[in-house]
């Protein structure tokens, strides 16, 4: 299945980070799920939504697996279980030390599903995040996100729906891409779909990656993935 080869694989995609709780969850999870407190909004486009972490600090290992569990728990509909259908994700971590402090990891990690058929490519459920596991200093003065999604093969033009995706590139190589920002924060979220390439399409690829300002210092993450269509 889809979720398993994308959302497991290597280390699990760190997601759901804005994921409203549903009061259908019962007993122990759904006390635990209110332990949590929710992200907030900083971006919201026809097919996507962004979310960074909440301003009130947050155990963040705790913050992350309780996202990540409620993620996994999720199902995707049928038509990713057919061989029309790849699976993209990627992740990577980097060891910084900002301002002298002591060092820990910057991540990102990113999934969906890329379904071609009949002169469409369709991207689905994805997913990116990029997050400051550290605690001193807790929050980075600025986070970025960006998403770039390519699609390689013949007469290519691309559907969004508007949104804060660009599009560059020409009609047998085309890319969208998407950055986010927010300042005084450890974490950005980016959900998305709705995302059409019509045409025919041989190739797709993701790179996903994340930037953080301390002081005067900037530090980059990035991730990548592809595949034949």
């Amino acid at each position: 299945m889809f979720r398993r080869s994308v959302f497991t694989r290597g280390l699990a995609v760190l997601v759901a980070v804005g994921t409203v709780f549903a009061s259908s969850v019962a007993g122990a999870a759904s006390e635990k799920a209110r332990s949590v407190p929710e992200a907030k909004i900083i971006y919201r486009g026809p097919h996507d939504v962004a979310y960074a972490a909440p301003d009130a600090p947050v155990d963040k290992k705790a913050f992350q697996a309780e996202f990540k569990r409620r993620q996994q728990d999720n199902t995707l509909d049928g038509d990713f279980q057919t061989q029309a259908y790849r699976g993209l994700a990627g992740s990577n971590r980097l060891y910084i030390t900002p301002r002298g402090a002591p060092g820990h990891y910057i991540e990102v990690e990113f999934g969906e599903g890329v379904l071609s058929y009949g002169g469409r490519v369709e991207i689905r459920n994805g997913e990116s995040s990029t997050a400051w596991l550290g605690g001193n200093p807790f929050n980075a003065d600025t986070v970025w996100l960006t998403d770039a999604i390519t699609v390689r093969g013949l007469n290519l033009s691309v559907s969004i729906g508007g949104g804060g995706w660009s599009v560059t590139g020409s009609s047998v190589d085309k890319t969208i891409t998407w950055t986010g920002s927010v300042n005084n924060n450890w974490r950005i979220r980016h959900e998305y779909h709705g995302i059409t390439f019509h045409g025919t399409g041989v190739w797709v690829g993701h790179n996903a990656s994340g930037r953080f300002k301390f002081g005067s210092s900037y530090y980059t993450v990035g991730a990548s993935d592809s595949s034949w269509l």
